[in-house]
């Protein structure tokens, strides 16, 4: 689990000390709260829409700007900002907004709504207002772990001397910079190895998987996209191999089309974050994703379920991260 035990032995004449000092991977903590974190504090324009009634998103949800389409949250939903609303997205659980406009809209917990804003949707629970705004909350990955990871990656070396990289067999990469986009052909395996930046486009092929290296252990790590990030059918996104370890791909793209989303996936499966702080997500196709974060989110007939071990996933730039004393002490 990232952790080393030494142990020494000093022997003169016959007089003997031992001293036992414990390393650990350095590391950042990053806590993912909520099944789904939607719509940046600093850009316009996010927002969660659900526009199939398959369409499902298994955990809590937290959104700083509209929830709104057909579809269902299985747990609690928070709606920060003044004039935010939920509208047409059926919730389990509890709700906390300004508004909750529309008649299909149904909530089977209790709703907490603003007393200058609105509520017209059906609650099987009880109905209270407040005075207070709810604040938003920013994303878990800040801009500067972004920029932390892609100057550790960039340290790593650029990848094949610079330009495209196209991978057409198994290959284990990492750290390093792409200086082009990255492709991995149907069916092949990226394993990493350390932090990747990618500064064009990221696209797994069909059937591809895109794994942690086994010495990450414990630890979660990923890979960085300036531009799309296009994940095909049956495309396999997982971490270690221990459970407690995520593989995040992350996509810097501004773009908030539909036709050209910052990171667009469908029909995948296992341990991944998908994290787009400044465009939007479209998950379609019966997609399985672990945890989203994103300015703007599209989920079609898909299913979003929240892993609870992301609550304190541990984040490392590759087996070559620093390592730090954590303890010490006299044993014999």
């Amino acid at each position: 689990g990232g952790v080393k035990n030494i142990v020494s032995e000093g022997n003169s004449q016959n007089r003997i000390r031992k001293l036992k000092i414990v390393y650990q991977l350095t590391s950042e903590d990053v806590s993912f709260n909520f099944g789904a974190h939607i719509g940046n504090p600093g850009l316009a324009g996010g927002g969660l829409v659900i526009s199939h009634r398959g369409g499902k998103i298994i955990g809590n949800v937290f959104s700083n700007a509209n929830v709104s389409g057909i579809g269902e949250i299985t747990e609690s939903l928070i709606i920060s900002g003044s004039g935010n609303s939920l509208s047409g997205v059926d919730v389990n659980l509890n709700v906390e907004t300004y508004s909750c406009v529309g008649a299909t809209t149904e909530i089977d917990g209790d709703l907490e709504y603003h007393s200058s804003g609105t509520n017209t949707c059906d609650v099987e629970g009880s109905v209270t207002t407040t005075s207070d705004v709810i604040q938003s909350v920013d994303f878990p990955i800040t801009a500067s772990m972004l920029n932390s990871w892609k100057a550790l990656a960039q340290e790593g070396g650029i990848v094949d001397g610079g330009g495209d990289v196209n991978i057409d067999s198994d290959r284990t990469l990492g750290p390093g910079k792409i200086t082009g986009n990255l492709t991995v052909g149907n069916g092949d395996t990226l394993t990493i190895y350390g932090t990747l930046w990618v500064t064009g486009t990221f696209i797994p092929g069909n059937g591809a998987i895109i794994e942690l290296d086994d010495s990450y252990g414990d630890f979660s790590g990923s890979i960085i996209a300036d531009q799309m990030v296009d994940i095909s059918n049956l495309v396999v996104l997982r971490g270690s191999g221990s459970p407690s370890s995520f593989l995040a791909v992350i996509s810097t793209s501004q773009s908030l089309l539909e036709s050209d989303p910052a990171i667009a996936i469908a029909n995948n499966s296992d341990n991944a974050i998908l994290f787009a702080p400044n465009g939007v997500i479209d998950v379609r196709n019966n997609a399985n994703i672990t945890e989203i974060v994103a300015h703007k989110l599209l989920v079609k007939k898909a299913t979003i379920t929240y892993n609870f071990g992301l609550a304190n996933a541990k984040f490392i730039t590759g087996p070559s991260a620093g390592w730090k004393v954590t303890s010490w002490k006299e044993i014999e």
